[in-house]
């Protein structure tokens, strides 16, 4: 009997859950979506604020990633 409920289970996981790729795409359009409407921006402005964040995320990014080789290249 559990045996039977386990495989229903994993032949409904496998069929109809999406890859994680394909979850983060659909989030990220619901998202922004969602921004748009609930902040009554336009898309492009949407997609400005989005390239200012994210350039901010890689240059920290950058400088710490830059620290830590720098660490390990003295020891």
């Amino acid at each position: 009997m559990f045996t039977h409920v386990t495989r229903f289970c994993d032949r409904l996981v496998q069929r109809y859950l999406p890859d994680a790729f394909l979850f983060a795409l659909i989030l990220t359009f619901i998202v922004f979506l969602l921004g748009i409407f609930i902040t009554d921006s336009s898309p492009i402005a949407m997609v400005q604020f989005w390239r200012r964040v994210l350039g901010l995320i890689r240059v920290r990014d950058a400088n710490v990633f830059s620290r830590r080789d720098r660490l390990h290249t003295r020891q």
